[in-house]
């Protein structure tokens, strides 16, 4: 199997969540840009797609723990979809305010997610489904196929900074006719999520977001 390359950037100095449990994992190449000021998450994983060596590309949040997850199945994910991912959902619709399992009914949710209780308890999150078709994925885990996504040009949308980038890729991925999927890779993130949706900079990507994709169908 080649080896996959994974990509991360992250707020800290050094030795984050996703660098600290992925030192035993085999067939990886891990690149994690610490201490990042200057690039937007999009700018930099365009640069990623633009500059990928491997044939799968990974794009992920800095604050997750690969090492329960087979990564080895990813080659079998990528033989049936173009983008893979852990969570997300089918028949989305733009609304006042968007993530992804704010866009559809849960029957439409599919994957699951792990997560952090705390420091020495660990959970999942059951959404649905998994392999499974979707439109939309939430971009704490993202697996591509390089070639497939370079040569048709499907880019992050460099307007977005740290929120929406991950819907707004999938459906920039639904109009290059792309196929987007869930697969069963176990990881566990450390973070809640969004805190706040009131949070300014929230709210202006959130309309930005709704000023390009409303008149839109998927």
């Amino acid at each position: 199997m080649n080896k996959i390359g994974i990509f991360a950037v992250s707020p800290l100095e050094s030795d984050c969540l996703l660098e600290r449990t992925s030192k035993n994992i085999k067939d990886i190449d891990l690149h994690i840009t610490y201490n990042n000021k200057t690039m937007g998450l999009c700018e930099f994983y365009n640069k990623v797609i633009d500059q990928s060596k491997y044939d799968i590309t990974v794009l992920c949040h800095h604050d997750i723990s690969l090492e329960y997850a087979n990564l080895g199945t990813l080659t079998d994910a990528l033989k049936k979809f173009d983008v893979v991912g852990v969570a997300g959902g089918l028949n989305p619709i733009i609304k006042e305010k968007n993530l992804w399992h704010w866009m559809m009914p849960k029957e439409y949710y599919r994957g699951f997610a792990g997560h952090y209780a705390n420091s020495e308890a660990m959970y999942i999150t059951n959404f649905g489904l998994s392999p499974s078709r979707v439109a939309v994925l939430d971009g704490v885990f993202l697996a591509l196929d390089t070639r497939k996504i370079r040569g048709c040009r499907a880019r992050f949308d460099e307007r977005f900074t740290w929120h929406h980038y991950d819907i707004d890729f999938s459906l920039t991925c639904n109009k290059y006719r792309l196929k987007l999927g869930v697969w069963p890779v176990l990881l566990f993130h450390q973070s809640p999520g969004l805190r706040d949706i009131n949070d300014s900079e929230w709210t202006k990507s959130n309309q930005k977001f709704i000023e390009k994709w409303s008149n839109e169908q998927f």
